[in-house]
């Protein structure tokens, strides 16, 4: 596998502080953003992450519930009046306690296999000691309490913890509008996966990329692949051929993400998963994204060839 990751911690801040100009840059335009969306968007401030958007806000707001009755109460909480709350993600035992101590019933959506995510030597190392902390002192906590009602956002495991699965609920931004500054001989691209998938990410620059480029440059075409790993990962890892281009970007906060990808042109969004129990575990939200956007997802390198014949 080639190891694309800063995965040590003076790596990590090295390429931070090497990337301060362009780390500041990238707040300035995500406030000025957050201030243009936020005018056409009026649920703009109520979305938190996109696990607590695409399984608890967007159902909610779509079937009618008014904004007044959703409150946010943590960083991934939701309190909806006269049901309780609704929490996902890696919550600290802190933030569970106090969750508990309002006295509201509490429920809980397990998106990730997160004692596998524990062991996966790929992760950032601060992303890897979370999911394990994570897993072994507060997950278990929440499972055995009969305040929470779990549910899960796949069928592994839903079946793994006795509970009910959920789908995911995209929704297209308001006031939608489609870049279309773009050249017709440029394939554009997108790798939307998060940090939790270097590991896939690795397969795409090893193996995808090379069978990507030798039928690019026989054909006399190029493609660009836009990611969002920002300084997770080496870009001097990265191989330099003849026509493939890189675009890199920083990870986008979700209130921006979820204007801002919709809205850019791309073609097509390569979604390569290795055979791993993480992504056993993981649910549909790639595939219902990329159907929302009426675009294609391709998650193998053959498809992507296929496809590119095809073009």
């Amino acid at each position: 596998m080639i190891n694309l990751a800063n995965t040590s911690e003076p790596g990590r801040q090295a390429a931070q502080f090497s990337r301060v100009p362009t780390l500041l840059g990238h707040k300035a335009v995500m406030l000025y953003k957050g201030i243009k969306y936020s005018l056409t968007d009026p649920h703009f401030w109520l979305h938190q992450t996109p696990t607590q958007s695409l399984y608890w806000l967007n159902p909610w707001l779509a079937a009618g519930v008014h904004p007044s009755k959703i409150r946010k109460v943590g960083r991934n909480a939701y309190l909806k009046d006269g049901e309780g709350l609704y929490v996902s993600r890696a919550i600290t035992h802190r933030e569970f306690n106090r969750l508990c101590r309002t006295g509201e019933r509490l429920n809980y959506l397990i998106d990730d296999d997160y004692e596998t995510l524990a062991k996966d030597i790929t992760l950032p190392p601060k992303y890897r000691k979370k999911m394990k902390h994570f897993a072994a002192h507060v997950l278990p906590l929440i499972c055995a309490s009969d305040r929470v009602s779990l549910f899960a956002s796949s069928d592994l495991l839903a079946e793994k913890y006795g509970c009910r699965k959920i789908e995911p609920h995209w929704v297209e931004p308001v006031a939608l509008q489609r870049n279309n500054d773009r050249s017709e001989k440029m394939i554009r691209l997108a790798y939307l996966s998060s940090a939790s998938h270097l590991c896939d990410f690795s397969g795409l620059v090893r193996t995808w990329v090379p069978k990507m480029n030798s039928l690019l440059a026989e054909r006399g075409m190029v493609a660009e692949i836009t990611h969002f790993l920002g300084w997770h990962i080496d870009r001097d890892v990265l191989p330099n051929v003849s026509n493939i281009r890189w675009k890199h970007r920083h990870a986008l906060p979700w209130r921006i993400y979820r204007h801002e990808i919709p809205s850019v042109r791309y073609d097509a969004i390569l979604y390569p998963l290795q055979n791993n129990p993480v992504n056993d575990a993981r649910s549909s939200n790639k595939l219902r994204e990329a159907k929302m956007m009426n675009l294609p997802i391709f998650r193998d390198v053959s498809e992507v060839i296929e496809w590119i014949k095809s073009n």
